[in-house]
């Protein structure tokens, strides 16, 4: 409310009144930016102004810019443009191609398209094949391949000579007689008088009777000075690590027929090719008795009796053919032909004992189909699972042999004691009735085939 004052009455001043104006409400509608002015009308004052906006792009002009995108990649409009109106993709397909690798030792290998392509298909060959070393040795002792190796390639032995000289011993009683070269020399030959008086341990025959001859000739001893033919072994039961090391080429002639500890008799005597036959009828170990020689057929031994045939003729490259074992009682058969290279033919009869005979190609892939037809025939009865490898090699020869199996007859019997304990089969074509996979055959006898 306003006063104007106009005059004063004693002590006051008397104002006059002007009347109030008349208020009121007012709304309006903005449909693009800018700056509005709300006033009321003549008289009146305002109270209350509704705004009501409705502007399109808020408020801003819309200027969108269409493209056409011929590559992968991040867009945005141009500048000027408020954005992107549409937009056609037209990115070319990009060219494919196929590779192939082959990989041939152990590691990561990265296979990446040509220029401007992709990949649509990569085929891998994968041999990886032993790492082997090949060493140059120049004094004795045992070689063995460096840290990062699978095994030893091959071996160059220069060992210097050593002056030689010969020596001679009479030997008139029973006992040990050492002989030993002089200083920086080897004995070259020892002779050997025996002169021991009947009934002195010889029998009478003259000869050193000895029942134990474990380690006798170990590393070459005593073959100069008690000549192996000068010993009487009828009576001996340890062969252990008998000739272990020696050089000679021809296994020496011994009457071994009590004989029941063969381990190692022979082992590492590199330069053994020719063998004999021996009575073998009583042995319980023959583990590693061959190990590491040079023999190109072994001999046909009676191993009926052994339990232990462990690596017995493992490491013996230039071994082809083994022609006969009849493993029945054996209970361990591990790696007997390991590292076997050049093995063509291997006859085990009765066989119950978990088998390995080849490993892809670093052994036992040269084995004929016959060789891998009569190991599989031989499987027994176990009792519990067991397992015969062969490697994938030999595996793949038998891929396309049937057999069937066949009843057991009189004949089968007199020629083998323990037919019963084994289905017998015969090969045969894959339309005969009844035939199968030989790979399949080793399950019914509850073996495993590898």
């Amino acid at each position: 409310m306003a006063y104007i004052g106009n005059r004063r009455v004693g002590n006051m001043i008397v104002f006059k009144e002007i009347g109030a104006k008349e208020e009121q409400e007012k709304a309006i509608s903005i449909t693009e930016n800018g700056s509005y002015d709300v006033t009321p009308d003549d008289g009146k004052t305002l109270s209350k102004v509704s705004v009501v906006a409705n502007i399109d792009g808020g408020g801003a002009e819309i200027n969108n810019q269409d493209k056409t995108i011929t590559a992968n990649g991040t867009y945005t409009a141009d500048d000027g443009y408020t954005g992107l109106g549409e937009v056609k993709v037209a990115v070319p397909e990009t060219e494919t191609q196929e590779k192939s690798v082959t990989i041939t030792q152990n590691g990561t290998v990265e296979v990446t398209p040509d220029s401007g392509k992709a990949l649509s298909k990569v085929s891998a060959t994968v041999n990886v094949m032993p790492r082997l070393q090949e060493k140059t040795v120049t004094e004795n002792g045992d070689v063995v391949a460096d840290a990062g190796y699978d095994g030893l390639s091959k071996v160059i032995v220069n060992v210097p000579e050593t002056e030689t000289q010969e020596k001679t011993v009479e030997i008139t009683e029973n006992g040990t007689v050492e002989v030993t070269p002089d200083s920086g020399k080897a004995l070259s030959k020892v002779s050997v008088t025996v002169n021991v008086a009947s009934g002195g341990g010889g029998g009478g025959s003259g000869k050193l009777a000895l029942t134990d001859l474990e380690y006798f000739y170990y590393n070459g001893a005593r073959l100069n000075e008690i000549p192996i033919d000068s010993i009487d072994t009828s009576n001996a039961t340890e062969f252990k690590y008998m000739f272990t090391n020696c050089t000679f080429e021809e296994m020496p002639l011994l009457n071994t027929r009590k004989g029941t500890n063969f381990q190692n008799m022979f082992y590492n005597c590199k330069n053994l090719k020719n063998v004999v036959t021996y009575d073998t009828s009583n042995a319980v170990n023959l583990g590693f008795m061959f190990n590491g020689t040079s023999i190109i057929q072994a001999p046909a031994f009676d191993a009926r009796n052994a339990e232990i045939l462990q690596y017995m003729f493992a490491n013996c490259s230039a071994l082809e053919e083994i022609p006969l074992l009849d493993v029945r009682n054996a209970t361990n058969l591990s790696s007997i032909v390991s590292s076997c290279t050049n093995l063509k033919i291997l006859v085990l009869k009765n066989i119950k004992s978990t088998l390995q005979v080849g490993s892809y190609n670093s052994y036992g892939h040269l084995l004929t189909v016959d060789s891998l037809i009569g190991l599989i025939y031989e499987l027994r009865d176990t009792g519990s699972s067991k397992t015969l490898t062969i490697g994938n090699t030999n595996l793949n020869k038998l891929a396309s042999v049937y057999i069937k199996t066949v009843a057991i007859t009189d004949e089968m019997r007199a020629e083998d004691d323990l037919i019963d304990e084994k289905l017998p089969f015969v090969v045969c074509e894959s339309t005969d009735e009844g035939a199968m996979l030989i790979t399949d055959y080793p399950q019914l006898k509850n073996w495993n085939l590898k």
